[in-house]
């Protein structure tokens, strides 16, 4: 039996914890792309008789397929295959050479993997914010330990690159240790912590969501009235209603999970993409336990 299929999917951080608490179990995503195609430009229902899809590539050709053979060009593959979860995070980089650091490409030190590049995941980790100075020679970042390294004298701004500036440039401070933040589209395999199983792949309107397909896709339900009034929306990373992270404050849960996934959809496609009602990839998925 051969191995199932891997393929990358992105997901932000609240979407991420989703996943981890267990709250996340659907995700829908734009049919903009099919393998073997490409980019898509117009999709639709067929009126050619054999045939149930319709859509047409950025070269403005038009092409016609049956349901399972767009289940079978799907991005995020078929049931059984895997999806491995890219997230924003955070790489520690540490170095005892300071100035070999200080001329270094630290993103790129990502490509030798977990023994040069430490990491610390945005949705989950306390270092969610950049790094701050200490002002004693020290680099405070946000778990409170310090690292130690050099402050240093700048260029200042417009300098030719060749006038001595005479200490009229400004002190910065290079760490030791250094923090680099990366969105979830750089994250490499290793990286990665999630990985989760195809269950199925559907195609659909976004409209057509059901209350209990909404409630699948990462909300949760809460109650400030034992159960009297029941509210969905996405919490706090406390788990509570709250908008310090990213979260959302009380007053914007609904007590309908679509409504509540209308705020969610548009707070990742922008608003008014709701209204667009979309055809979408419907995803289900399971978490594997490792």
């Amino acid at each position: 039996m051969s191995a199932p299929k891997e393929r990358p999917i992105l997901f932000s951080a609240p979407m991420v914890r989703a996943i981890l608490d267990g709250r996340k179990t659907q995700t829908r995503r734009i049919i903009n792309r099919v393998n073997g195609i490409g980019l898509i430009t117009e999709f639709q229902r067929s009126d050619t008789p054999g045939y149930d899809w319709s859509m047409c590539d950025k070269r403005i050709h038009w092409h016609e397929l049956t349901n399972a053979e767009l289940l079978e060009r799907c991005l995020y593959g078929k049931p059984g295959d895997r999806l491995w979860v890219r997230e924003s995070f955070w790489s520690d980089n540490e170095t005892c050479d300071h100035e070999y650091c200080s001329g270094c490409d630290f993103g790129s030190l990502m490509s030798l993997g977990s023994e040069y590049a430490q990491i610390q995941f945005v949705a989950t980790s306390v270092c969610c914010m950049p790094p701050k100075l200490a002002g004693n020679e020290s680099y405070t970042p946000c778990d409170g330990n310090h690292s130690h390294g050099n402050w240093w004298l700048s260029p200042p701004k417009g300098w030719d690159g060749e006038r001595y500036y005479r200490g009229k440039g400004n002190w910065i401070f290079t760490p030791t240790r250094y923090f680099t933040k990366h969105p979830s589209i750089h994250m490499p395999r290793w990286a990665s912590r999630i990985t989760l199983e195809n269950v199925s792949v559907r195609v659909e309107l976004l409209q057509d969501i059901s209350e209990e397909d909404a409630v699948f896709e990462g909300l949760k339900a809460l109650t400030k009235d034992d159960g009297i009034t029941i509210k969905y929306g996405i919490p706090d990373r406390d788990g509570y209603p709250g908008n310090d992270d990213h979260g959302w404050h009380w007053r914007d849960w609904n007590t309908s999970p679509r409504l509540a996934y209308k705020r969610l959809w548009e707070s990742i496609n922008e608003k008014g993409s709701w209204d667009l009602n979309p055809w979408v990839w419907v995803v289900e998925f399971k978490k594997i336990e490792r």
